[in-house]
């Protein structure tokens, strides 16, 4: 097994489904749990680069940078209304943290933290 297998093997255990796509010598991350990664969270013109296929003989799998995969897979995990999370704002124009209210939620919507504009959920989908 392969470094990249073993971190698809664990975050599988945890509950966590990620969907890769390879283009030698890239490996992209283009969702994690059903949830795509958007345009703006991509590091290369194909999506996020999570990991490098070997290229040479004698070389092995490599992992991309961890802490920002990490980052990504929190972003996208759970994207619920009752959960808190990024989404676009429609006041702000820009992708922003969104948090549960009890009376949105009923409705759908969370609350933009940066501008307190309730927002319809999105859930990175569209």
């Amino acid at each position: 097994m392969n470094e990249v297998d073993i971190f698809i093997n664990r975050m599988k255990r945890i509950g966590i489904e990620l969907d890769l796509m390879g283009n030698i010598p890239w490996i992209y991350l283009i969702s994690v749990n059903g949830n795509r990664l958007q345009e703006e969270d991509w590091d290369a013109n194909y999506g996020f680069t999570i990991a490098w296929y070997p290229v040479r003989v004698g070389e092995t799998y490599k992992l991309a940078d961890v802490k920002r995969t990490f980052e990504l897979i929190r972003k996208y995990r759970e994207n619920e209304p009752t959960t808190q999370g990024f989404q676009r704002c429609k006041k702000c124009k820009e992708q922003t943290w969104h948090t549960p209210k009890l009376g949105l939620v009923m409705e759908g919507k969370r609350l933009c933290t940066v501008c307190s504009t309730s927002n319809k959920f999105s859930n990175g989908r569209d």
